[in-house]
């Protein structure tokens, strides 16, 4: 069984631990009870969230893992972002080196994929020309 059954009994709980400076400080906050506004420090905490997203680099010498996290645990605290502008700022905050490695594959994967299909014209290039020619005979495999 659960010690609290609603969420605002849990934020109650923690809040009755507030003292001095910290008290003073949330106070106004505890008090406002006007539906549909959120606290200040709220928006800050979003806005502070959103402005580390935009400036995350990889720094050099750490591991893509721990870059990934961070940017995960950044990334779930804001919103308003698509999905692309997410992939547009984790790209812009990877290593060159690594960046130049995705670029790497990618130019190997688009190279691929033309000469497949260069090799599927000249097999219906050749095919087109046996059959003009009434001579049919089974396509060449240029590349497999």
């Amino acid at each position: 069984m659960q010690a609290f059954h609603l969420d605002m009994q849990k934020v109650s709980f923690a809040l009755s631990f507030l003292k001095g400076i910290t008290l003073t400080w949330f106070k106004p906050d505890l008090l406002d009870n006007t539906p549909g506004t959120d606290p200040a420090w709220v928006d800050n905490y979003s806005n502070d969230a959103k402005h580390q997203l935009n400036n995350l680099l990889m720094k050099d010498g750490s591991h893509i893992n721990k870059y990934i996290i961070e940017f995960n645990c950044l990334a779930t605290q804001v919103c308003g972002y698509g999905e692309d502008a997410l992939h547009h700022m984790f790209y812009n905050g990877l290593l060159d080196r690594i960046k130049d490695e995705i670029a790497h594959i990618a130019l190997l994967l688009i190279w691929r994929i033309f000469l497949q299909a260069v090799q599927y014209l000249l097999q219906h290039l050749l095919l087109v020309f046996c059959w003009q020619r009434e001579e049919p005979s089974a396509p060449i495999l240029l590349y497999s």
